[in-house]
């Protein structure tokens, strides 16, 4: 079997033996070109250049195997020739235009990354040069500096890109390819590093702030109770400060600073009702062994739905920023810190005592959905002051259940300072409305001896 060799392969070499190549002269011929006709050649390494341009000669291939070589090989390697045809190919216009668009896309990608780098220093450069930062400032520098020379290799590759680009018609597609995989490669490389290195100085600085401002804080707050133990009239001051200056901290400059200042001036649980507030709140450990609660609709407390429906509307009614279906609520269990200190408070037990008839005989709200209870002074009587009882019942052992509910509205007629200041944060939307359910529980031998 015989076929020729085109132009196209004429340049190819490293063919095997199981071909003949003959050249062919056309008729008209030049000598020199007569003088090849009908040479044959085992390789096409062998195969003589053309000997002038517009020459006309060929060259025939001649299957010449023998019947004990597994033919197998041969059609593999007539594959490698396809594919060595195809590759040539490849050099296609359309595939040149598509060289053309990868090369400036990763120069996109590296030029994006060489901006995202350099931000980073600068960002760090500008937080290290000020003089808080002292003690992190070597670590941080020296983040900064593997910044810089990742910058530097970033900028080399970008001019390499540009290199390339100018040199595409020049590469072969593959060698190309080739190129701009490694290339991505080493981007992508680049930009998960630098990106962990920006993340861990980052978190470096956020560290190192978080330990000062507890470090600040620790120091605020024992010097300021050692000066309340000495001073205990510091407390009535601290009451009596003005509405305007004291609604701010409260509002929307809240702190845990400020939070332990509300304890130690107010108490536990008037810092709590503030804290409540707050969609973030300081002293997360207030609200232990608690549940929170959706609007008054929620199935958890739909037994108090309507009261708690007219509760809240009646008392945010002067709020024009606060919608009712919004105010959402929270439920002390029996076992809450702040349940168990109501248990044991005069007013609780005065309350039980006086009403006592009534509750046995589960009559205590038979002409009023709720009862009124005042605290008239001391913590409670600044974190609700009048709350409602709106409950009461035994459980299997016999104990009683005293179900006590308040909202944290910031009365607008009030003359105390703090709650003048509530209402102020609160209309301002820097405080969020809640309703507060107590269970506050009484053992059976408790109430025998009430």
């Amino acid at each position: 079997m015989a076929y020729k060799l085109n132009d196209e392969q004429e340049t190819l070499k490293g063919g095997i033996s199981y071909y003949t190549y003959i050249w062919r002269t056309e008729p008209g011929a030049c000598e020199a070109c007569q003088a090849l006709d009908g040479s044959e050649y085992t390789s096409t390494d062998e195969i003589p250049d053309k000997v002038h341009p517009n020459c006309k000669c060929y060259i025939d291939v001649v299957e010449d195997y023998e019947d004990n070589i597994d033919k197998e090989d041969i059609e593999e390697n007539d594959d490698n020739n396809k594919n060595n045809n195809s590759n040539h190919n490849d050099n296609s216009d359309e595939n040149k235009k598509e060289c053309y668009d990868l090369t400036d896309e990763t120069i996109g990608n590296c030029d994006s990354l060489i901006n995202e780098v350099q931000a980073a220093i600068n960002e760090l450069n500008t937080i290290v040069s000020n003089e808080t930062f002292e003690n992190i400032k070597d670590k941080i520098e020296e983040r900064v500096e593997n910044l810089k020379d990742f910058l530097n290799e970033l900028i080399d590759i970008s001019y390499s890109l540009k290199d390339l680009y100018f040199d595409i018609q020049e590469i072969e597609v593959q060698e190309i390819k080739r190129q701009l995989d490694n290339i991505n490669d080493k981007i992508n490389s680049i930009k998960n590093t630098s990106h962990e290195i920006y993340n861990n100085a980052k978190s470096e600085i956020e560290d190192f702030i978080n330990h000062s401002k507890n470090e600040l804080r620790k120091a605020a707050t024992d010097k300021l109770s050692d000066y309340i133990k000495k001073h205990p009239e510091i407390k009535g001051k601290l009451k009596n400060l003005d509405h305007k200056i004291t609604a701010p901290y409260i509002g929307r400059r809240y702190n845990d600073f400020f939070n332990d200042l509300a304890r130690k001036a107010y108490g536990e649980n008037t810092a709590g009702m503030l804290d409540l507030a707050h969609s973030e709140m300081k002293n997360p450990n207030y609200v232990k062994d608690s549940d929170k609660l959706g609007n008054y609709n929620d199935k958890k407390v739909s037994k108090y739905e309507k009261y708690l429906k007219d509760k809240i509307e009646k008392q945010f009614k002067d709020y024009k920023n606060i919608n009712p279906k919004n105010v959402y609520g929270r439920y002390f269990k029996s076992n809450s810190k702040p349940s168990i200190e109501l248990s044991k408070i005069k007013e609780i037990k005065e309350f039980i005592k006086q009403h006592k008839y009534e509750i046995i005989n589960n009559t205590l709200f038979n002409n009023k959905e709720y009862q009124s209870i005042e605290f008239p002074a001391g913590d409670w009587y600044y974190a609700v002051h009048y709350a409602d009882i709106i409950d009461t019942y035994f459980d299997e052992n016999g104990n009683l259940h005293v179900i006590m509910a308040d909202t944290n509205d910031y009365n607008l007629d009030e003359d105390i300072e703090l709650i003048k200041a509530g209402a102020e944060a609160m209309q301002k939307g820097e405080l969020e409305p809640r309703y507060i359910i107590w269970d506050i529980l009484i053992e059976k031998d408790d109430f025998d001896r009430i």
